[in-house]
């Protein structure tokens, strides 16, 4: 098993962040990936870069979860820094 392969969904999900340029300015995304089945199990959008955007974003997709099935799960992110230019 490689390190980003899962042998079942919601065991590993993969976090990511990034922004779009769009006709009324720039949008943020925060999105949960599971990799098992690369769907896509939590997201938010905003106009500006926050924490809590990830953390919505993570939120959402601990909330489609079975009570207590999150003891398993391994989150990851690259915690890497966002420059943006407008």
């Amino acid at each position: 098993m490689g390190r980003f392969t899962a042998p079942g969904p919601d065991l590993l999900w993969v976090a990511g962040f990034t922004y779009l340029r769009c006709w009324q300015g720039t949008v943020f995304l925060s999105f949960v990936l599971d990799a098992y089945s690369r769907k896509i199990v939590g997201w938010q959008l905003a106009g500006d870069m926050r924490t809590t955007l990830v953390l919505d974003a993570l939120r959402m997709a601990l909330a489609t979860r079975e009570i207590g099935a999150d003891v398993q799960l391994i989150h990851h992110s690259d915690a890497g820094s966002q420059v943006h230019k407008p």
